[in-house]
C-alpha cells in the first residue's frame, strides 16, 4: 500500500525514511526534504529524500556509531574442535543485521559442510591463505590466496581445503544471522567436550537459513 501525499506530510523523518524502504513514498516525493518532513522545498539544508534516508539509517540505534577496529586474531573466538579455529569479525549486532564476517581456517582432510542453500542469504569467500575447493551449482572452482567467490541466495554449494595446508578464508553474509550458526556450535563442543557429529550439526544450521541439498566434497 503506497503512502499518500496527505500522510507524508506528518510522518516523521524514521517513519519517512521507513515508508521509502517499503517503496511506499510516491515517485514526486523524491525530490527534496528538510529536516526529516517531506514536502519542504527550501534549497537551505535540503538533500534528497535518498540521501537523507542513508543518513538517518546509519544513525538509528544498533548501527555502529564508530568504527569497528579489530587486531589479528581479535574478535568473537567461535572456533571448533580438530584444528577449525574461527573468529567472528562483525556480526549483525554490529551492522543492524545487513552484514556478518568471519576469519575461518579449515584444516586438509576435513569434510567440509553438506551441499546446501541459504534461501535468503548472500555468501561470498575471500582465500586468505591456502586453497579452498568450492561447489556453486553444478561448478566446481579452486582458488588459491587472493581468490573471491559470491554465491548468491538459494545457489547450492559447498567446500573443502584442496591443498596440503590448511585453507584460511573470509567470509561475508548479508544480511547477518547466520553467525549464530557458529556460535552456537561452538558452545555447544565447548560444553560437550567432543565434535559435534553431522546430524547433530544440521538441526542447529536449520534455524539459520540453511538447508541441505547434498552430501559434502570428497577429500
Amino acid at each position: 500500500m503506497r503512502t499518500n501525499l496527505a500522510q507524508l506530510g506528518s510522518l516523521t523523518s524514521q517513519e519517512l525514511c521507513v515508508a521509502k524502504s517499503q517503496d511506499s513514498v510516491p515517485g514526486n516525493m523524491n525530490g527534496l526534504v528538510n529536516a526529516g518532513r517531506a514536502g519542504d522545498n527550501r534549497a537551505e539544508n535540503s538533500v534528497t529524500l535518498s540521501e537523507y534516508c542513508g543518513e538517518e539509517l546509519m544513525t538509528q540505534p544498533g548501527q555502529p556509531r564508530t568504527a569497528v577496529v579489530l587486531g589479528p586474531g581479535e574478535g568473537l573466538d567461535v572456533s571448533r574442535r580438530n584444528g577449525r579455529d574461527s573468529v567472528l569479525k562483525v556480526t549483525g549486532k554490529d551492522t543492524a543485521g545487513h552484514l556478518a564476517i568471519g576469519e575461518i581456517a579449515h584444516p586438509q582432510g576435513i569434510p567440509g559442510p553438506p551441499l546446501h542453500i541459504h534461501p535468503n542469504t548472500e555468501e561470498a569467500f575471500y582465500v586468505l591463505a591456502g586453497q579452498l575447493r568450492v561447489r556453486a551449482g553444478k561448478h566446481e572452482h579452486t582458488l588459491s590466496a587472493g581468490g573471491f567467490i559470491l554465491i548468491p541466495r538459494g545457489l547450492p554449494h559447498t567446500f573443502t581445503t584442496a591443498g596440503p595446508e590448511p585453507a584460511r578464508i573470509l567470509t561475508v553474509h548479508s544480511p547477518a544471522g547466520f553467525e549464530q550458526f557458529a556460535i552456537d556450535v561452538a558452545d555447544a563442543e565447548r560444553q560437550l567436550g567432543h565434535e559435534l557429529e553431522p546430524a547433530e550439526l544440521i538441526p542447529i544450521a536449520s534455524r539459520q537459513d540453511w538447508q541441505i541439498a547434498g552430501p559434502p566434497l570428497p577429500v
